[in-house]
């Protein structure tokens, strides 16, 4: 029994020792494994660190940010000129592979010569690209002066543009748009030259909405303007017409680049900005010199109307201002209550006779006509009369004229008014857009 529990006590002994050796070895195994693990992320980190450094030192402003790293955490120190700076190098860290956690610790500088400092090695960079570019630059200004003075040179010949358009308007501009073509191709080639070809688009885009905007702003002016260029390429009208444009009576005396002319028949300035000529209805009393007179006269509903009618278009006929073709024309236009209104017309030379003098002279010489042959021309009154005993009441008796009153008065054309616009036409002659020579409706 003795024997059995010795040897039983010798195997756990064994088995003891045994699994103490393995667990040895097994720890022993194990240690290795560690210390390669540490290296491996003491290596990372270097490399993590490294990096960051090397990036850092290539961008401006933060080649003074260090850099600590340790078991991929990064520590970001140091100072900047701006918060921008310290927020961009803690965003370059974070996207670096293996970082695991950034914290920034960068701080803002503060002080003036810091600040300061790189303000002033940006300035000195562009004034020195600036003396590398003067060569190119006087050399684009060099073009464009060449191209300028061909335009000049070119656009002197005034014989080609009035070949060109007969009216000075339209030939002045031919004149600024083939001068501004020169400008912008010296200008187009300039930019090649300075190889500043984008940023000449970008101005010419730039300059497009501007126009844009300022189209809307003065559309009216420029309304106006397109209104003067086809004024000018068909005129409704020509100089020393008498014309009546949206209500507004007078004779030309010039059309202008803005406005057109009128001197009234009181001898009054009047300007009609040129978009209201384009769309008004003009009526234009000189176009054609015939022109047709006719008023309006009351006779006595008791009166022979027909020898009325005959009395009134031969005073009319008696006129020498007053045409043969077409013949004068006297009607009865209308019954009323107390008078038979006769309505004549005639028609008139304006190239020899003015308008207003004959017909002041064709009433006169009706109303003269009309109270030799004693027909009355009443107003709407009554009248009481007391009749004698044998029934007869007081005699009428015709109206005598004198033979002097009977006599011809001036109606020869005014020329007040017109010798007016000659003046106002001599006076802007320069800005004047009429031509007589050019196509009319």
């Amino acid at each position: 029994m003795t024997t059995i529990l010795a040897r039983s006590m010798v195997v756990l002994a064994l088995l003891l020792a045994f699994m103490t050796g393995a667990s040895a070895q097994d720890d022993a195994a194990e240690q290795p494994d560690a210390t390669i693990s540490t290296q491996t992320d003491s290596a990372d980190d270097r490399a993590i660190e490294q990096r960051l450094t090397g990036i850092f030192a290539e961008i401006e402003g933060l080649g003074d940010v260090t850099v600590a790293v340790a078991d991929g955490v990064v520590r970001l120190t140091g100072r900047v000129v701006s918060q921008e700076l310290a927020d961009s190098a803690g965003a370059i860290a974070r996207r670096t592979h293996g970082v695991v956690v950034v914290e920034n610790a960068i701080e803002e500088e503060t002080a003036i010569g810091e600040r300061i400092e790189p303000i002033m090695d940006r300035l000195s960079e562009r004034i020195a690209e600036f003396v590398h570019f003067l060569p190119l630059l006087a050399l684009g200004i060099l073009v464009v002066v060449l191209f300028w003075f061909l335009g000049n040179l070119v656009t002197r010949r005034e014989g080609l543009f009035t070949r060109l358009s007969p009216n000075p308007f339209i030939a002045d501009l031919w004149r600024h748009g083939i001068f501004l073509a020169f400008i912008l191709t010296g200008g187009l080639i300039a930019a090649d030259v300075m190889g500043a070809t984008a940023l000449l688009g970008s101005l010419l885009g730039a300059a497009g909405l501007v126009g844009l905007a300022i189209g809307f702003a003065v559309k009216d002016t420029i309304e106006n303007y397109i209104a003067t260029i086809l004024l000018s390429v068909r005129q409704p009208f020509a100089a020393m017409d008498y014309v009546e444009i949206e209500g507004t009576e007078g004779t030309v005396a010039r059309m202008s680049s803005r406005a057109t002319i009128l001197i009234t028949a009181d001898g009054n300035h009047v300007r009609i900005p040129n978009a209201t000529v384009f769309k008004a209805v003009i009526t234009n009393f000189t176009r054609n010199p015939e022109r047709r007179l006719a008023f309006k006269v009351g006779v006595d509903p008791d009166c022979n109307l027909g020898h009325a009618l005959t009395v009134a278009e031969e005073s009319l006929r008696a006129m020498e201002e007053i045409l043969e073709t077409p013949a004068p024309l006297v009607v009865l236009e209308e019954l009323g209550d107390f008078t038979v209104i006769v309505s004549a017309s005639a028609w008139i030379d304006q190239r020899h006779t003015d308008f207003y003098k004959a017909l002041s002279e064709a009433i006169r010489r009706v109303k003269e006509a009309y109270d030799q042959a004693g027909i009355a021309m009443p107003v709407p009154t009554y009248a009481v009369t007391q009749t004698t005993g044998d029934g007869s009441g007081p005699a009428k008796e015709a109206a005598t004229i004198p033979e002097e009153s009977l006599e011809t008065r001036d109606t020869s054309p005014d020329k007040v008014v017109a010798e007016k616009a000659e003046q106002e036409r001599l006076a802007g002659k320069d800005d004047d857009l009429l031509n007589d020579n050019a196509a009319q409706e």
